[in-house]
């Protein structure tokens, strides 16, 4: 069975035909929901602004948006600070011997 569709997304005015997975589908779609609404979020903020630098300024957002989660998720500070630590007992373990 194919599990890939065909769907017309519609983002800042503009027709966007893709080919998905099905099951990507609601997901695609929520993304481009939030597209449009950051574009007109922006657009009645900055109602002089072209399309295009509304586009860059939604692109922005969302960057900044992501690199923001990275450094939340970001774990390896707490890795290193692990794995010195044990090397630490490691060290205090052996030298009790």
């Amino acid at each position: 069975m194919n599990d890939e569709i065909k769907i017309n997304l519609n983002m800042a005015e503009l027709q966007f035909p893709l080919t998905i997975k099905r099951d990507d589908e609601e997901m695609v779609r929520l993304a481009a929901k939030q597209v449009n609404s950051a574009i007109n979020a922006y657009r009645q903020r900055f109602r002089t602004l072209s399309k295009e630098h509304l586009l860059v300024m939604v692109a922005f957002h969302f960057a900044k948006e992501n690199f923001a989660l990275k450094q939340i998720n970001d774990t390896e500070p707490f890795i290193d600070y692990i794995q010195r630590m044990t090397e630490v007992i490691d060290e205090h373990l052996r030298s009790d011997k």
